[in-house]
Protein backbone atom coordinates (compact mmCIF):
# COMPACT_ATOMS: atom_id res chain seq x y z
CA UNK A 1 0.00 0.00 0.00
CA UNK A 2 1.34 3.44 -0.92
CA UNK A 3 1.87 6.11 1.72
CA UNK A 4 -1.02 8.16 0.34
CA UNK A 5 -3.41 5.17 0.36
CA UNK A 6 -2.34 4.22 3.87
CA UNK A 7 -2.84 7.77 5.16
CA UNK A 8 -6.19 8.11 3.40
CA UNK A 9 -7.47 4.84 4.88
CA UNK A 10 -6.44 5.89 8.38
CA UNK A 11 -8.22 9.25 8.07
CA UNK A 12 -11.34 7.51 6.77
CA UNK A 13 -11.46 5.14 9.75
CA UNK A 14 -10.56 7.84 12.26
CA UNK A 15 -13.43 10.11 11.19
CA UNK A 16 -15.84 7.16 11.16
CA UNK A 17 -14.93 6.31 14.76
CA UNK A 18 -15.28 9.94 15.84
CA UNK A 19 -18.66 10.20 14.15
CA UNK A 20 -20.25 6.88 15.09
CA UNK A 21 -18.48 5.09 17.92
CA UNK A 22 -17.59 7.72 20.51
CA UNK A 23 -20.82 9.80 20.60
CA UNK A 24 -23.02 6.73 21.20
CA UNK A 25 -20.82 4.99 23.77
CA UNK A 26 -23.01 5.83 26.78
CA UNK A 27 -26.16 4.91 24.84
CA UNK A 28 -24.60 1.53 24.05
CA UNK A 29 -23.73 0.91 27.69
CA UNK A 30 -27.24 1.77 28.91
CA UNK A 31 -29.29 0.06 26.19
CA UNK A 32 -27.17 -3.00 25.34
CA UNK A 33 -25.24 -3.59 28.57
CA UNK A 34 -28.24 -2.58 30.73
CA UNK A 35 -26.23 -0.22 32.92
CA UNK A 36 -27.69 2.79 34.68
CA UNK A 37 -26.83 6.25 33.39
CA UNK A 38 -24.61 6.81 36.44
CA UNK A 39 -22.74 3.55 35.89
CA UNK A 40 -22.32 4.21 32.17
CA UNK A 41 -21.10 7.77 32.80
CA UNK A 42 -18.60 6.54 35.39
CA UNK A 43 -17.18 4.01 32.95
CA UNK A 44 -17.12 6.58 30.16
CA UNK A 45 -15.21 9.02 32.37
CA UNK A 46 -12.26 6.62 32.20
CA UNK A 47 -11.68 7.87 28.66
CA UNK A 48 -10.77 11.34 29.94
CA UNK A 49 -8.36 9.96 32.51
CA UNK A 50 -6.85 7.77 29.81
CA UNK A 51 -6.59 10.72 27.44
CA UNK A 52 -4.59 12.67 30.02
CA UNK A 53 -2.26 9.79 30.84
CA UNK A 54 -1.70 8.66 27.25
CA UNK A 55 -0.26 12.01 26.21
CA UNK A 56 2.09 12.16 29.20
CA UNK A 57 3.25 8.56 29.51
CA UNK A 58 2.13 6.09 26.82
CA UNK A 59 2.88 8.05 23.63
CA UNK A 60 6.44 9.02 24.66
CA UNK A 61 7.12 5.46 25.86
CA UNK A 62 5.96 3.85 22.59
CA UNK A 63 7.95 6.31 20.47
CA UNK A 64 11.02 5.62 22.61
CA UNK A 65 10.75 1.84 22.29
CA UNK A 66 9.45 1.47 18.72
CA UNK A 67 9.38 3.27 15.39
CA UNK A 68 6.36 5.49 14.81
CA UNK A 69 4.96 3.14 12.18
CA UNK A 70 5.25 0.10 14.46
CA UNK A 71 3.87 2.03 17.44
CA UNK A 72 0.82 2.98 15.40
CA UNK A 73 0.24 -0.62 14.34
CA UNK A 74 0.47 -1.79 17.96
CA UNK A 75 -2.05 0.78 19.18
CA UNK A 76 -4.53 0.19 16.35
CA UNK A 77 -4.48 -3.62 16.57
CA UNK A 78 -4.69 -3.57 20.37
CA UNK A 79 -7.51 -1.02 20.23
CA UNK A 80 -9.54 -3.15 17.80
CA UNK A 81 -9.12 -6.20 20.07
CA UNK A 82 -10.23 -4.21 23.12
CA UNK A 83 -13.24 -2.77 21.28
CA UNK A 84 -14.28 -6.27 20.15
CA UNK A 85 -13.94 -7.59 23.70
CA UNK A 86 -16.82 -5.30 24.73
CA UNK A 87 -19.23 -7.81 23.28
CA UNK A 88 -18.07 -10.66 25.52
CA UNK A 89 -18.72 -9.25 28.98
CA UNK A 90 -21.32 -7.32 30.98
CA UNK A 91 -19.21 -7.08 34.11
CA UNK A 92 -18.90 -3.43 35.18
CA UNK A 93 -15.34 -3.79 36.46
CA UNK A 94 -14.13 -5.43 33.26
CA UNK A 95 -15.94 -2.83 31.14
CA UNK A 96 -14.24 -0.07 33.15
CA UNK A 97 -10.80 -1.63 32.64
CA UNK A 98 -11.40 -2.19 28.93
CA UNK A 99 -12.63 1.38 28.48
CA UNK A 100 -9.60 2.80 30.25
CA UNK A 101 -7.16 0.69 28.21
CA UNK A 102 -8.97 1.53 24.99
CA UNK A 103 -8.74 5.24 25.81
CA UNK A 104 -5.01 4.96 26.42
CA UNK A 105 -4.53 3.47 22.96
CA UNK A 106 -7.14 5.45 21.02
CA UNK A 107 -5.88 8.88 22.02
CA UNK A 108 -2.36 8.04 20.85
CA UNK A 109 -3.54 7.20 17.33
CA UNK A 110 -4.48 10.71 16.13
CA UNK A 111 -1.11 12.32 17.07
CA UNK A 112 0.74 9.42 15.43
CA UNK A 113 -1.24 9.82 12.20
CA UNK A 114 -0.63 13.57 12.10
CA UNK A 115 3.09 13.03 12.76
CA UNK A 116 3.32 10.47 9.97
CA UNK A 117 1.42 12.82 7.69
CA UNK A 118 4.06 15.48 8.36
CA UNK A 119 6.83 12.99 7.54
CA UNK A 120 5.11 11.92 4.33
CA UNK A 121 4.72 15.55 3.30
CA UNK A 122 8.39 16.18 3.88
CA UNK A 123 9.94 12.98 2.54
CA UNK A 124 7.51 11.58 -0.05
CA UNK A 125 5.66 14.70 -1.22
CA UNK A 126 2.24 13.22 -0.35
CA UNK A 127 -0.73 15.50 -1.09
CA UNK A 128 -2.06 16.01 2.44
CA UNK A 129 -5.28 17.65 1.25
CA UNK A 130 -6.28 14.73 -0.95
CA UNK A 131 -5.40 12.19 1.73
CA UNK A 132 -7.36 14.14 4.34
CA UNK A 133 -10.31 14.20 1.95
CA UNK A 134 -11.00 10.57 2.76
CA UNK A 135 -11.66 11.64 6.33
CA UNK A 136 -14.22 14.09 5.00
CA UNK A 137 -15.75 11.36 2.85
CA UNK A 138 -16.12 9.22 5.95
CA UNK A 139 -17.74 12.16 7.76
CA UNK A 140 -20.21 12.51 4.87
CA UNK A 141 -21.09 8.82 4.85
CA UNK A 142 -21.64 8.88 8.60
CA UNK A 143 -23.92 11.91 8.19
CA UNK A 144 -26.03 10.06 5.62
CA UNK A 145 -26.32 6.90 7.72
CA UNK A 146 -27.07 8.64 11.02
CA UNK A 147 -29.52 11.04 9.35
CA UNK A 148 -31.39 8.15 7.75
CA UNK A 149 -31.58 6.14 10.97
CA UNK A 150 -32.63 9.21 12.98
CA UNK A 151 -35.50 10.04 10.64
CA UNK A 152 -36.52 6.37 10.46
CA UNK A 153 -37.49 6.61 14.13
CA UNK A 154 -40.26 9.04 13.23
CA UNK A 155 -41.31 6.83 10.32
CA UNK A 156 -41.51 3.75 12.53
CA UNK A 157 -43.58 5.52 15.20
CA UNK A 158 -45.92 6.80 12.49
CA UNK A 159 -46.29 3.39 10.87
CA UNK A 160 -46.52 1.34 14.08
CA UNK A 161 -48.44 3.62 16.45
CA UNK A 162 -49.80 6.32 14.11
CA UNK A 163 -48.01 9.03 16.10
CA UNK A 164 -47.83 12.34 14.26
CA UNK A 165 -44.54 12.60 12.40
CA UNK A 166 -44.64 16.38 12.89
CA UNK A 167 -44.59 16.07 16.69
CA UNK A 168 -41.97 13.30 16.67
CA UNK A 169 -39.59 15.10 14.32
CA UNK A 170 -39.82 18.31 16.35
CA UNK A 171 -38.93 16.36 19.50
CA UNK A 172 -36.11 14.58 17.66
CA UNK A 173 -34.80 17.97 16.52
CA UNK A 174 -34.47 19.12 20.10
CA UNK A 175 -32.93 15.80 21.13
CA UNK A 176 -30.31 16.16 18.40
CA UNK A 177 -29.70 19.82 19.31
CA UNK A 178 -29.02 19.04 22.96
CA UNK A 179 -26.95 15.99 22.04
CA UNK A 180 -24.68 18.15 19.88
CA UNK A 181 -24.38 20.66 22.74
CA UNK A 182 -23.25 17.77 24.94
CA UNK A 183 -21.01 15.99 22.41
CA UNK A 184 -19.02 18.91 20.97
CA UNK A 185 -17.27 19.97 24.21
CA UNK A 186 -16.84 16.35 25.30
CA UNK A 187 -15.45 14.74 22.15
CA UNK A 188 -14.34 17.30 19.55
CA UNK A 189 -13.91 20.53 21.51
CA UNK A 190 -12.25 23.37 19.62
CA UNK A 191 -11.28 26.78 20.98
CA UNK A 192 -14.32 26.79 23.27
CA UNK A 193 -17.31 24.65 24.26
CA UNK A 194 -19.45 25.90 21.38
CA UNK A 195 -17.32 25.03 18.35
CA UNK A 196 -15.57 21.81 17.43
CA UNK A 197 -12.11 21.17 16.14
CA UNK A 198 -11.80 22.36 12.52
CA UNK A 199 -13.06 19.78 10.05
CA UNK A 200 -11.26 21.59 7.25
CA UNK A 201 -7.88 23.28 7.24
CA UNK A 202 -7.70 27.01 6.54
CA UNK A 203 -6.49 26.32 3.00
CA UNK A 204 -9.32 23.88 2.36
CA UNK A 205 -7.25 20.74 2.97
CA UNK A 206 -9.45 17.86 4.01
CA UNK A 207 -12.55 19.19 2.34
CA UNK A 208 -14.05 17.40 -0.68
CA UNK A 209 -11.94 19.58 -2.93
CA UNK A 210 -12.37 19.82 -6.67
CA UNK A 211 -9.84 21.79 -8.65
CA UNK A 212 -12.30 22.50 -11.48
CA UNK A 213 -14.98 23.99 -9.22
CA UNK A 214 -12.40 25.84 -7.16
CA UNK A 215 -10.92 27.37 -10.33
CA UNK A 216 -14.31 28.46 -11.70
CA UNK A 217 -15.60 30.05 -8.49
CA UNK A 218 -12.23 30.96 -6.96
CA UNK A 219 -13.38 29.55 -3.64
CA UNK A 220 -11.89 26.52 -1.92
CA UNK A 221 -15.02 26.14 0.25
CA UNK A 222 -16.99 25.15 -2.83
CA UNK A 223 -15.93 21.80 -4.18
CA UNK A 224 -17.24 18.32 -4.78
CA UNK A 225 -20.30 19.11 -2.64
CA UNK A 226 -21.76 20.91 -5.66
CA UNK A 227 -21.46 17.73 -7.72
CA UNK A 228 -22.87 15.67 -4.86
CA UNK A 229 -25.90 17.95 -4.60
CA UNK A 230 -26.61 17.70 -8.34
CA UNK A 231 -26.00 13.95 -8.25
CA UNK A 232 -28.43 13.62 -5.32
CA UNK A 233 -31.11 15.49 -7.27
CA UNK A 234 -30.63 13.20 -10.28
CA UNK A 235 -30.82 10.08 -8.12
CA UNK A 236 -33.94 11.42 -6.39
CA UNK A 237 -35.58 12.12 -9.76
CA UNK A 238 -34.78 8.68 -11.17
CA UNK A 239 -35.96 6.83 -8.06
CA UNK A 240 -39.17 8.83 -7.56
CA UNK A 241 -40.25 9.22 -11.18
CA UNK A 242 -38.85 6.21 -13.03
CA UNK A 243 -39.11 3.27 -10.62
CA UNK A 244 -41.91 1.21 -9.10
CA UNK A 245 -40.47 1.86 -5.67
CA UNK A 246 -40.74 5.61 -6.20
CA UNK A 247 -44.28 5.27 -7.45
CA UNK A 248 -45.22 3.37 -4.29
CA UNK A 249 -43.63 6.04 -2.09
CA UNK A 250 -45.62 8.77 -3.83
CA UNK A 251 -48.81 6.73 -3.75
CA UNK A 252 -48.51 6.03 -0.03
CA UNK A 253 -47.85 9.71 0.59
CA UNK A 254 -50.89 10.86 -1.36
CA UNK A 255 -53.37 8.24 -0.16
CA UNK A 256 -52.31 5.55 2.33
CA UNK A 257 -55.76 3.92 2.42
CA UNK A 258 -55.97 3.44 -1.34
CA UNK A 259 -52.38 2.20 -1.43
CA UNK A 260 -53.11 -0.40 1.25
CA UNK A 261 -56.24 -1.47 -0.65
CA UNK A 262 -54.23 -2.31 -3.80
CA UNK A 263 -51.66 -4.29 -1.82
CA UNK A 264 -48.84 -1.80 -1.21
CA UNK A 265 -46.86 -2.11 2.01
CA UNK A 266 -47.83 1.18 3.59
CA UNK A 267 -45.92 0.80 6.87
CA UNK A 268 -42.70 -0.23 5.17
CA UNK A 269 -42.86 2.62 2.68
CA UNK A 270 -43.64 5.10 5.46
CA UNK A 271 -40.47 4.15 7.33
CA UNK A 272 -38.37 4.10 4.15
CA UNK A 273 -39.62 7.50 3.00
CA UNK A 274 -38.64 9.06 6.32
CA UNK A 275 -35.27 7.28 6.29
CA UNK A 276 -34.50 8.50 2.77
CA UNK A 277 -35.44 12.07 3.67
CA UNK A 278 -33.21 11.85 6.75
CA UNK A 279 -30.32 10.53 4.65
CA UNK A 280 -30.59 13.54 2.32
CA UNK A 281 -30.72 15.85 5.33
CA UNK A 282 -27.66 14.14 6.80
CA UNK A 283 -25.80 14.60 3.52
CA UNK A 284 -26.67 18.29 3.48
CA UNK A 285 -25.66 18.76 7.12
CA UNK A 286 -22.30 17.03 6.64
CA UNK A 287 -21.46 19.09 3.56
CA UNK A 288 -22.57 22.30 5.26
CA UNK A 289 -20.35 21.70 8.28
CA UNK A 290 -17.37 20.83 6.10
CA UNK A 291 -17.96 23.66 3.65
CA UNK A 292 -18.95 27.21 4.61
CA UNK A 293 -18.72 26.53 8.35
CA UNK A 294 -15.73 24.18 8.51
CA UNK A 295 -16.61 22.87 11.98
CA UNK A 296 -19.55 21.71 14.07
CA UNK A 297 -21.23 24.52 15.98
CA UNK A 298 -23.19 23.63 19.12
CA UNK A 299 -25.64 26.50 18.89
CA UNK A 300 -28.46 27.17 21.33
CA UNK A 301 -31.05 27.39 18.55
CA UNK A 302 -31.75 25.80 15.18
CA UNK A 303 -30.36 27.19 11.94
CA UNK A 304 -33.80 26.89 10.35
CA UNK A 305 -32.71 24.83 7.34
CA UNK A 306 -35.34 22.18 8.03
CA UNK A 307 -38.20 24.64 7.97
CA UNK A 308 -36.69 26.29 4.91
CA UNK A 309 -36.63 22.85 3.28
CA UNK A 310 -40.41 22.64 3.67
CA UNK A 311 -40.76 25.95 1.84
CA UNK A 312 -38.34 24.81 -0.88
CA UNK A 313 -40.33 21.60 -1.44
CA UNK A 314 -43.55 23.62 -1.52
CA UNK A 315 -42.19 26.00 -4.12
CA UNK A 316 -40.78 23.11 -6.14
CA UNK A 317 -44.13 21.27 -6.10
CA UNK A 318 -42.39 18.29 -4.46
CA UNK A 319 -40.44 17.54 -7.63
CA UNK A 320 -36.69 17.04 -7.99
CA UNK A 321 -36.08 19.84 -10.50
CA UNK A 322 -38.48 22.23 -8.79
CA UNK A 323 -36.88 21.67 -5.39
CA UNK A 324 -33.42 22.17 -6.87
CA UNK A 325 -34.44 25.48 -8.43
CA UNK A 326 -36.22 26.51 -5.23
CA UNK A 327 -33.07 25.76 -3.23
CA UNK A 328 -31.02 27.92 -5.61
CA UNK A 329 -33.51 30.77 -5.20
CA UNK A 330 -33.43 30.57 -1.41
CA UNK A 331 -29.66 30.25 -1.43
CA UNK A 332 -29.37 33.34 -3.64
CA UNK A 333 -31.65 35.34 -1.36
CA UNK A 334 -29.72 34.12 1.69
CA UNK A 335 -26.40 35.29 0.23
CA UNK A 336 -28.01 38.55 -0.90
CA UNK A 337 -29.35 39.40 2.57
CA UNK A 338 -26.10 40.71 4.17
CA UNK A 339 -25.20 42.59 0.99
CA UNK A 340 -28.37 44.69 1.01
CA UNK A 341 -27.23 46.70 4.03
CA UNK A 342 -24.27 48.07 2.07
CA UNK A 343 -26.57 49.73 -0.46
CA UNK A 344 -29.06 51.10 2.06
CA UNK A 345 -31.76 48.45 1.66
CA UNK A 346 -33.07 46.77 4.83
CA UNK A 347 -31.80 43.20 4.97
CA UNK A 348 -35.25 42.01 6.02
CA UNK A 349 -36.45 42.62 2.46
CA UNK A 350 -35.02 39.23 1.42
CA UNK A 351 -36.93 37.47 4.20
CA UNK A 352 -40.10 39.31 3.20
CA UNK A 353 -39.64 38.14 -0.39
CA UNK A 354 -39.22 34.55 0.79
CA UNK A 355 -42.37 34.82 2.91
CA UNK A 356 -44.39 36.29 0.02
CA UNK A 357 -43.22 33.57 -2.36
CA UNK A 358 -44.26 30.83 0.06
CA UNK A 359 -47.56 32.60 0.76
CA UNK A 360 -48.49 32.86 -2.93
CA UNK A 361 -47.51 29.27 -3.65
CA UNK A 362 -49.56 28.03 -0.67
CA UNK A 363 -52.48 30.25 -1.71
CA UNK A 364 -52.39 28.75 -5.20
CA UNK A 365 -52.49 25.23 -3.75
CA UNK A 366 -55.48 26.16 -1.57
CA UNK A 367 -57.24 27.82 -4.51
CA UNK A 368 -56.69 24.79 -6.75
CA UNK A 369 -58.05 22.50 -4.04
CA UNK A 370 -61.17 24.63 -3.54
CA UNK A 371 -61.70 24.86 -7.29
CA UNK A 372 -61.43 21.10 -7.64
CA UNK A 373 -63.97 20.59 -4.84
CA UNK A 374 -66.41 22.94 -6.56
CA UNK A 375 -66.02 21.15 -9.89
CA UNK A 376 -66.63 17.78 -8.23
CA UNK A 377 -69.70 19.12 -6.39
CA UNK A 378 -71.05 20.63 -9.60
CA UNK A 379 -70.55 17.36 -11.46
CA UNK A 380 -72.43 15.45 -8.77
CA UNK A 381 -75.26 18.00 -8.88
CA UNK A 382 -75.68 17.54 -12.62
CA UNK A 383 -76.09 13.80 -12.12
Amino acid sequence: MSSKSWLSTNYFLQFAVNGVFLPFWILYLTSVKNLTVLEASSIFSMLYLARFLSGIFLSPYLLKKFSMNLALKITVISGVILAASYGFTNDKILLTIITFMFGLLYFTVAPFIESLASLFLKEENVDYGKARTYGSLSFTIVGIIVGGLWAAIAGYLKARFNISEVVVTIMLNYTALYFVQFAVPKFIRGNNDIISQPLVASDGSGYLKNDLIEGIFNNHRLGTDLFLAIFAVIIFYIVMEKTVFGYELRSVGFNPSASRFVGMKVNRNTVLSMAISGAFAGLGGALYNMGPVGQVVAGSTFQGFGYMGIAVALIGANTALGSFLGALLFGFLGVLTPQLAFIGIPKDIANILIGLIVLFVAAKAIFDSKLLDKLVSKKKGEK
